[in-house]
């Protein structure tokens, strides 16, 4: 069996190409399990997906900047996460089990003007948070939000009884 540092090369500076390529889709990898599992709000406005891209992609390009990591095997490293991201994202497209799984799915926090205490709760959601978006909306009283969703991207949108 091969030596999970055969394949990834050694903890140096001294990486061939192909083994900082697999290292860049790991981390992308874990990186995009971290985010999922820290919950919606961590990156609000942008799904997981694009915020581990951001993330990898940053740190990658920053240490080419100052030379702690070859600057051509870097580019092509970073430049396969682009095309990664951009696959997965394609991907979501054309299946509903990979949206879900990487960009995950809208919770009810309100329904009929009632708070769901077990999703505000499971999504780090609190009174407060939800009383922003209501201020946001012109609202004052939980009573006028017909219904309160935490989205994908981590924004609450909310709809008023009409």
């Amino acid at each position: 069996m091969v030596q999970l540092s055969t394949i990834i090369g050694p903890d140096s500076v001294h990486l061939l190409w192909w083994q900082e390529t697999i290292r860049a889709a790991v981390l992308f990898a874990v990186g995009l399990a971290f985010l999922r599992t820290s919950g919606l709000r961590t990156f609000s406005r942008y799904s997981p997906l694009d915020t581990i891209v951001a993330i990898i992609i940053g740190s990658n390009l920053s240490r080419a900047i100052t030379g702690n990591a070859p600057f051509v095997p870097t580019l092509i490293a970073s430049f396969v996460l682009v095309l990664l991201h951009r696959l997965l994202a394609q991907s979501t497209l054309h299946s509903a089990f990979l949206a879900k799984l990487l960009k995950g799915t809208p919770k009810v926090l309100v329904e009929g003007g009632v708070q769901r205490q077990d999703a505000m709760q499971a999504e780090a959601i609190t009174h407060h948070d939800l009383e922003e978006a209501m201020r946001l909306r012109g609202l004052t009283d939980l009573s006028e939000v017909k219904s309160a969703m935490l989205e994908r991207n981590g924004a609450i949108s909310l709809q008023k009884h009409a």
